[in-house]
This record gives C-alpha cells, sequence and structure tokens, in this order.
C-alpha cells in the first residue's frame, strides 16, 4: 500500500457512526463507500506494523474465500480540520457477526450459528494454512510463536497492571488482589514457551464477531469477509481462542455451546492444542478475557456507555477467569470448555 499525497478530508455530520470509533463515509476515494476507522490514543498502530500487514496480505491468494478487503489508506487525515489518525477500506455489505446475533436474538433474522461456525472453522483452516514465511516481512527474521507467546505473557501482565491501577469508583472488574496474584502464578515461564516450537503462521489477532461480515445469500447466512485493521504472524490458535472468548461474552449458553462445538469441529487442531498445550490456552483466554475488562474501565461509571453494552456481558468474563483459577468449574450455564484436558471423552 502506498499512502496518497492529499490528506483525507472529512465532516463530522457527513460520517455514519456504526462502531465506537468506526464510520461510514462517501467522501473519499470516488464516492465509493468506504469504512472509516479513527485512531485512538495508544491504540493507533504503527505504520511499521501496518507495512508488516499489508506485506502479510499479499500472501493470500485471490481465490481465498470469505474476501480480505484491502487496505485503501493508512495515515493522517482531518476531520472537522482536526488531525486524526485513520485507516480506510472498502465497506463490504452484510452485517458483522456481533449484529447478526443481536438481530438474531430479537427475531429480526433466523439462521444457524452451528453452519456459522462450520463455516468460519473452515475458512481459518485454509487462512491459517500460509506460513508466515510466504510473505516479505519487512526484511526481518519470521518471528517463532514462543515470541507470541511471550509477548501475549507480557500484554496480560500489563493489563493487570491497569486493573490494579484503576480507581475504585471504576474498578468494575470485581477482581480481588488474591485474585490477580493467581492470575500472575497461571502465567507461564519461558520454559513453556519455548514448548511451542512449531513456526508461526498468517493470524487475524482480533478475530472477534465484530469483524466478521456475514451475509444474506437467499434464506441463508454465510460468511462473506473477515475484516481486520493489520494481520500479523503469529500462533493460528489465538484466532480461535479469540472467537470463542467473543461468543462467551455476547451468546447465550446454549448458543454458546452450539457456536464454539461447530467452530473446533470444521478445525479440529484445537482440540489437540487446548490437551497439549494447556497453559498457553489459559494465557490466549486471559489475555482476551481482561483484556476486555481493561478495556472498559476509562468509562465506568462516567458515563452510559457501558450500562448500555452490558454489564452482565462483562461478568462472562469474570465466570471465565474464575473458572480457569479453578478447574474443573464451569462457566455458567455452558458445556464448552474452553480447556480439554486429555482426560476428557
Amino acid at each position: 500500500m502506498t499512502p496518497t499525497p492529499d490528506v483525507p478530508r472529512f465532516h463530522s455530520a457527513e460520517l455514519r457512526r456504526i462502531g465506537r470509533y468506526s464510520y461510514l463515509t462517501t467522501q473519499w476515494h470516488g464516492a465509493e463507500t468506504c469504512k472509516l476507522i479513527l485512531g485512538n490514543g495508544a491504540q493507533e498502530p504503527t505504520h511499521r506494523s501496518q507495512q508488516r500487514a499489508d506485506a502479510l496480505r499479499g500472501a493470500v491468494p485471490n481465490s481465498f474465500l470469505p474476501e480480505l478487503p484491502e487496505v485503501l489508506y493508512f495515515g493522517d487525515c482531518l476531520v472537522d480540520g482536526a488531525r486524526r489518525h485513520c485507516l480506510i477500506r472498502p465497506f463490504v455489505p452484510g452485517l458483522s457477526l456481533t449484529d447478526y446475533v443481536s438481530k438474531l436474538e430479537c427475531g429480526q433474522v433466523s439462521g444457524d450459528l452451528a453452519a456459522l461456525g462450520r463455516q468460519i472453522g473452515t475458512a481459518l483452516q485454509v487462512f491459517h494454512s500460509l506460513s508466515a514465511a510466504d510473505a516479505s516481512w519487512c526484511g526481518q527474521a519470521r518471528p517463532p510463536i514462543a515470541d507470541w507467546i511471550r509477548q501475549t505473557a507480557d500484554n496480560v501482565r500489563h493489563t493487570l497492571g491497569l486493573i490494579e491501577q484503576a480507581p475504585s469508583g471504576r474498578s468494575h472488574t470485581r477482581l480481588s488482589r488474591g485474585e490477580l496474584e493467581r492470575i500472575r502464578a497461571l502465567l507461564p515461564d519461558a520454559a513453556v514457551a519455548t514448548e511451542c516450537t512449531s513456526g508461526s503462521r498468517l493470524v487475524h489477532g482480533d478475530l472477534h464477531g465484530g469483524n466478521l461480515i456475514v451475509d444474506q445469500q437467499g434464506a441463508e447466512w454465510s460468511l462473506a469477509a473477515i475484516i481486520d485493521e493489520g494481520l500479523s504472524a503469529g500462533d493460528p490458535q489465538y484466532d480461535l481462542v479469540t472467537l470463542i472468548s467473543w461468543s462467551t461474552e455476547v451468546l447465550t449458553p446454549r448458543d454458546r455451546d452450539l457456536f464454539c462445538s461447530a467452530l473446533v469441529e470444521a478445525y479440529p487442531s484445537h482440540h489437540d492444542f487446548t490437551a497439549n498445550h494447556p497453559g498457553v490456552a489459559q494465557l490466549y483466554h486471559l489475555d482476551r478475557s481482561l483484556g476486555r475488562l481493561a478495556y472498559f474501565l476509562p468509562t465506568a461509571g462516567l458515563d452510559g456507555w457501558m450500562d448500555g453494552f452490558g454489564s452482565h456481558r462483562l461478568d462472562r468474563h469474570l465466570d471465565l477467569i474464575r473458572s480457569l483459577l479453578e478447574p474443573g468449574r464451569p462457566t455458567a450455564g455452558s458445556h464448552f470448555s474452553p480447556i480439554r484436558t486429555t482426560t476428557e471423552d
């Protein structure tokens, strides 16, 4: 991707908000409907990471389905004259899987979560079959999966620090200091990381329902696109854990069981992963669930946004975290276990 010399300019009154930091716009790229994602301070990706993502995207064959939209622009823009960091990509018609689930609950659409789970699992099998070695890594050596594991552990330690430092009025996480210390004790050491010797693969890195687009074909819904601000090279199992974590948050226990069972049925190596590397699987789940709790810390108690989202959804992450701290303790109402042991049937 070569950045355009013209800085995109937008007027907020003409942007249609579709997410916390994302909008639809026809004010750029020849009036084509595009998705605009505005940067949010420290969450802004670096130009280096975006260059790497573009190089990795080039390894995906044109025949790959579902669609993987390219990035049209990455850099500075002006919104009502104020400089912001942004990313622009073509808009893909359809619903995010998260929106699909919300409409399913309201009876506005009908569908089969199990069928979508199988489609996603099958697509990920193909997507993850692409070795990161097939793409240019900006002149650097391809990072091993052990590096991904160590970086994830560092992310969890950082997130625990954010939760501990939160003002008491905002600490809606309700994790005790003792629980936080037990989480630290679960983090794998360097020896565990080095046990995972397989090479890194092409991964999404943030594969929740908001980054999966589904569309209706006749009476059926199918996976239309996988969207993201940047791909990476790492452990493909992290993508599976991310989806399972998302399902814990937004689906009822029954629907979560249907979706996750179909997902891992189409991606059977996930069973082997959770059985053979339970410590790494725990780490990935802790990273996603703690990250969701920390994500809402800045707004907890300050406005109604979190209440509108539903604090009960965050309670599901608490429940999952505590099930990891207490092996054998099931998540509320769900039969799908995020960690599979070798003694399970």
